[in-house]
């Protein structure tokens, strides 16, 4: 009997994992300018478990806010609430937030373009260890998945809609950049 409540759980969990393709974060979003370099983002995640998250920075970034590799390192965790949200055909979602000054390791200035930049994800551990990015948004993006949801009454109702932030390239962007312009802008 417990082997199938689990399996039963693991079902679960991919379909909502899959009807909300993947995560989302929606704060911050694309559009988002913080104050200074040292002042606190505020965070706001989504996922379908009530599983511990966690809010990464790349190490180096591009100008064009691209990570410069694959290393990203640890910056807080975010855990969700331990009563969801659920909506009228009966699915949960759980909510995070948090307020997190990002360490100094995360920016990084780029004085021929005179902007500082950070580039940052919210991942989730999977059931084999592996670090799951969440989607992103910019405002119209936020907007669209607001209406979307609120139109069908589902936390799903946003899929399809291409509501998501994409990449030049076409592709879900698995993280936010940030950008403060003018150096002295950064330091306030």
């Amino acid at each position: 009997m417990r082997h199938i409540c689990d399996l039963s759980k693991r079902l679960l969990t991919v379909y909502a994992l899959s009807t909300l393709e993947g995560c989302a974060i929606t704060s911050p979003h694309w559009d988002y300018e913080p104050a200074s370099t040292s002042a606190p983002i505020p965070f706001q995640a989504w996922s379908p478990s009530a599983n511990a998250l966690y809010i990464e920075c790349a190490e180096e970034t591009s100008a064009h806010g691209a990570p410069s590799g694959e290393s990203y390192i640890a910056v807080a965790t975010l855990q969700p609430g331990s009563s969801p949200l659920v909506d009228s055909a009966g699915q949960s979602i759980y909510g995070a937030s948090l307020h997190v000054a990002l360490p100094t390791s995360c920016w990084d200035y780029f004085g021929d373009y005179d902007f500082w930049q950070a580039n940052v994800r919210v991942v989730m551990i999977d059931e084999e260890g592996k670090k799951v990015p969440f989607t992103s948004y910019d405002q119209s993006g936020l907007a669209c998945l607001y209406r979307e949801i609120t139109k069908a009454g589902r936390w799903n109702g946003h899929v399809n809609k291409n509501c998501e932030y994409r990449l030049s390239d076409g592709e879900l962007a698995p993280y936010v950049v940030l950008r403060i312009e003018g150096y002295q802008n950064g330091l306030s």
